[in-house]
């Protein structure tokens, strides 16, 4: 069934990017859907789902990423990039709601990730291909693991627009600092301070964080930096996805 269902999502993508239906600038068209959608405290998944509209919108924009080639200087590439893997993660999202339901299913996230059921600039790839493939090697910078939208309760929180090339090196710092410094997802510490927990995505890509040392990392950006006696030990990753509270509420009823 799930096979089945993301054959579905790659015929209907093959047909947008062949169809026209695009916008001008999809990321634009994003950053407008991002807005509507994302709250403080997570994605409005439910009222996202409700407007038809806004669902023919984001398949829009998984359309404009299948034909269009990101150009441009390194920051508009980086840029196009994080907007295309963070629209791909809510598309796929949308298309298969079942997974708020099946989080703790290891196999399910695999498929969701691994699967090379997306065409982006043209290419046959997954989730994963982006993030690891290209994104990673490409422009070698830690700070994208911040900017990246995994849809779940863990990841950092989701951004409320797009990026853009002249702000990007601002937002990925501020995001970073937000997440070491501010979020219990980040960076946890116990009340003697003789420990810290920290999130799973430094346990995940570790050799991308300063060859390794995480403590040198973190303390580049958190407010308040971790002492070389503080023993730090990783964070179990929650895959529940990431409602927004409301629509949590409103589910639970």
């Amino acid at each position: 069934m799930m096979r089945r269902l993301h054959t579905i999502i790659l015929l209907m993508l093959a047909w947008l990017a062949s169809s026209g239906v695009v916008s001008a600038d999809w990321q634009e068209d994003f950053s407008a859907l991002l807005q509507r959608h994302v709250k403080s405290e997570g994605v409005d998944y439910r009222g996202w789902t409700a407007s038809r509209a806004d669902i023919d919108r984001l398949w829009d924009v998984a359309g404009a990423i299948a034909m269009e080639a990101p150009a441009g200087t390194k920051n508009q590439r980086l840029a196009w990039y994080l907007n295309a893997y963070n629209a791909l993660v809510l598309h796929k999202m949308l298309a298969t709601p079942s997974f708020a339901s099946v989080s703790s299913a290891a196999a399910w996230r695999e498929q969701f990730f691994k699967a090379k059921d997306l065409i982006v600039a043209g290419e046959k790839v997954s989730l994963d291909d982006l993030e690891q493939v290209v994104i990673g090697p490409t422009f070698k910078d830690p700070r994208v693991h911040f900017a990246l939208h995994r849809a779940s309760v863990s990841c950092p929180p989701s951004r409320n627009r797009a990026f853009t090339a002249s702000s990007l090196n601002a937002d990925l710092n501020a995001l970073t600092r937000s997440f070491l410094s501010d979020h219990p997802n980040g960076v946890r510490v116990s009340v003697d301070g003789k420990s810290a927990e920290v999130s799973a995505l430094f346990q995940w890509f570790r050799n991308d964080f300063d060859r390794g040392d995480v403590r040198a990392y973190i303390n580049r950006y958190r407010a308040e930096p971790l002492p070389p006696e503080t023993e730090i030990t990783f964070l179990a990753y929650n895959w529940e996805r990431n409602d927004s509270p409301i629509t949590a509420a409103e589910r639970s009823r």
